[in-house]
Formats: C-alpha cells, sequence, structure tokens
C-alpha cells in the first residue's frame, strides 16, 4: 500500500477589534513572550509545519509590528467585521491543496502546549475525516482538528453563520479526544483574564 503524506497545516484567528481587551491581542505577551511566537513554538514543535494567520483590524499596523511575521503565512480578512467565521473561511480558502485537515487555534490561547496539539495532530491523522475537539472535564476546547471533508462545506457558507453551525450539522462526525490540558477551555479576553491565567499558569507544562 502506497504511503501518503498527512498534512495538517494550523489557522490562527485574529482579525477582531479586542474591544474587550482594549488592544490587538496579537500585540501582547503572556509568561514573557508574544501570544504569537508561543502559539507558534507549540505548534511547530508537535510537527505543524504551515501555519496561516489571519488578520483584519488595523491589519497593516499589526504585521509591521510583528517579529515573528517571517516565521508564518499571513492573511488580512477584509470582512472581519462580518465575524470569526468569516477569517475560518479566508483560512481554509488558502490552505496547502494537500492538506488532509486543519488545526483551528485562536490567538488569545497564547498557553498552548504543544503536547495537547500533538495528542490532537494524531488523532487526526489516524481519524482523517472526522472532527476532532479536545475535552478537559467534559468541557471542550480549541484548537479543533477539521477535516478536508468540511472545507467545501465551511467555504460554501454563508460568512454571518458560525463553526457552531457547521458542528451542529455534522454531529455524526465529532470525536471528543481527552486532553490533560486544563487550559484548552480557557481563552482571554480582557486585561483581567490575562492577569487570572499568568498567576495559574505553569510553564514546565508547555
Amino acid at each position: 500500500m502506497q504511503f501518503i503524506p498527512v498534512q495538517i497545516p494550523a489557522i490562527i484567528l485574529a482579525a477582531g477589534k479586542s474591544e474587550r481587551f482594549g488592544a490587538p491581542k496579537v500585540l501582547q505577551t503572556f509568561a514573557g513572550q508574544p501570544f504569537l511566537l508561543r502559539i507558534v513554538k507549540s505548534l511547530r514543535s508537535a510537527g505543524i509545519d504551515t501555519i496561516l494567520l489571519i488578520l483584519g483590524h488595523n491589519a497593516e499596523k499589526i504585521i509591521s509590528a510583528l517579529p515573528e511575521a517571517g516565521q508564518i503565512n499571513i492573511l488580512m480578512n477584509k470582512q472581519y467585521e462580518m465575524g470569526q467565521f468569516s477569517s475560518l473561511q479566508l483560512g481554509i480558502a488558502n490552505l496547502p491543496p494537500d492538506s488532509s485537515g486543519c488545526l483551528l487555534c485562536l490567538i488569545d490561547q497564547p498557553f498552548l502546549r504543544s503536547d495537547t496539539v500533538g495528542q490532537l495532530r494524531q488523532t487526526g491523522e489516524n481519524e482523517r475525516d472526522k472532527i476532532i475537539i479536545p475535552i478537559h472535564q467534559n468541557r471542550g476546547g480549541h484548537p479543533v482538528y477539521l477535516p478536508r471533508n468540511l472545507f467545501e462545506p465551511i467555504t460554501g457558507e454563508s460568512s454571518s453563520h458560525s463553526l457552531r453551525d457547521v458542528l451542529q450539522k455534522n454531529q455524526n462526525l465529532i470525536i471528543r479526544r481527552k486532553v490533560a490540558d486544563p487550559l484548552i477551555v480557557e481563552d482571554i479576553d480582557t486585561v483581567a483574564d490575562l492577569k487570572r491565567l499568568a498567576e495559574r499558569f505553569n510553564p514546565n507544562n508547555s
């Protein structure tokens, strides 16, 4: 049987206005390192080679301030005000044609662990046609693995829809993968969230 290599890129969503936070999250730091750098390091450590960052609000200014810009592929979502789903659609439309699936990541999860990414990647390699959602203590989180067979349904939806709508329509494809990572269910919406999670974070687990 011919070996077919598995290509699983990652899409990082960072196009929003970050109104609740009060400043672009993609330019913030966590545990002494930029959000983006921490996420990219974890993805690379888990064997994710292709990384797409989706920007929108103030994209030009943000790019000029990103020291990691040369390490990844950056796309600008001109329709970012339509919501997060429009950024996901743009990312999927620009994935390498041989992608068997992708990991959907959020910029406000700078505590993303490489072992968690590795578990999802491994499950995605074994279950290429399934949606894989990490869970901790029965709560779902991110990143989420999306299979290639959902790419066309996602890009064909109205941008006013959401990923939740797509998942609702494809419940039969969902695998919930238990992980020993309590931070998969967290994200940083406010400065208070950043402070709280920074105090809780243990870098030895990343």
